[in-house]
């Protein structure tokens, strides 16, 4: 079973960075994806009650294609919305689109109340890096 947790853990926060990006993690809290008690994935978000900012996003490399990076993005963008009245995703990616993101200044931004979660199943999706 897929969940997530925010943690300060640096060292499992390093280690899954370190691996996916070749980097280590550049904050002080993290959120770190699971399938059962594996961490799996990473991701960097600030959160205000003005402005969410996804940052990162990735899976370990053995674990993508299972469509995880999708999981863990929609779960963020989700949860974010209830906190933030705006959501901005700190690069540009089209595949934030579909959620009606639109891209400004090389970032894609958009206002909570106006996200949207087109249903995907059975479809390929994004790589989770």
């Amino acid at each position: 079973m897929l969940s997530y947790t925010a943690t300060n853990d640096k060292e499992l926060l390093d280690g899954l960075n370190s691996e996916i990006f070749r980097l280590p993690f550049d904050g002080q809290i993290g959120y770190v994806l699971f399938d059962g008690q594996a961490p799996v994935g990473i991701a960097s978000v600030s959160v205000t009650p003005e402005v969410s900012v996804l940052k990162s996003v990735g899976i370990l490399p053995s674990h993508r294609g299972k469509r995880y990076g999708d999981f863990f993005t929609r779960s963020l963008l989700y949860g974010c919305s209830g906190v933030s009245e705006k959501l901005v995703v700190a690069y540009s990616d089209g595949y934030f689109e579909k959620f009606g993101f639109v891209e400004k200044d090389g970032k894609m931004e958009i206002e909570s109340k106006n996200l949207t979660f087109p249903c995907e199943c059975g479809k390929g999706g994004h790589s989770g890096k």
